[in-house]
C-alpha cells in the first residue's frame, strides 16, 4: 500500500542514501498502473534514476497535490505521494548531514 503512514518508519530508519533510494523504489512499486493512470502526466513522467531525482519528485507531487481538488480521484494518491516524498527528502538531508538530528 502506498500510504505515508505505512512507509514513515522505514524512511526514518534508513541510514544511507542507498537504503533510502531502495526504499523509495519499493514504495513506487506498490503503486499499480491503474492508480498511476489517475495522476497528471507530469507526475507519471518522473523516474527515480538516482537520489538526485528525489527533490524534484517531492516538489512535483506537492505542487500537484495543492492544485488538485480534494474530491478528485487522484487527490488521495497525490497527497500520500507528496507526504512520502517530502519525508524522504527530509531524511536525505539528515543522512547527508545538512540537517542535524537531536
Amino acid at each position: 500500500m502506498y500510504t505515508y503512514k505505512r512507509w514513515a518508519a522505514g524512511i526514518a530508519a534508513t541510514q544511507s542514501v542507498d537504503d533510502l533510494l531502495g526504499l523509495i523504489r519499493e514504495y513506487i512499486a506498490t503503486i499499480g498502473p491503474s492508480e498511476l493512470s489517475l495522476l497528471p502526466e507530469e507526475c507519471r513522467a518522473h523516474r527515480l534514476r538516482d537520489i538526485d531525482d528525489l527533490a524534484e519528485m517531492a516538489v512535483t507531487f506537492a505542487k500537484y497535490e495543492l492544485a488538485t481538488d480534494p474530491g478528485a480521484p487522484a487527490y488521495s494518491l497525490l497527497h500520500e505521494m507528496a507526504l512520502t516524498f517530502a519525508a524522504a527528502q527530509g531524511r536525505l538531508r539528515i543522512i547527508r548531514g545538512a540537517f542535524p538530528v537531536g
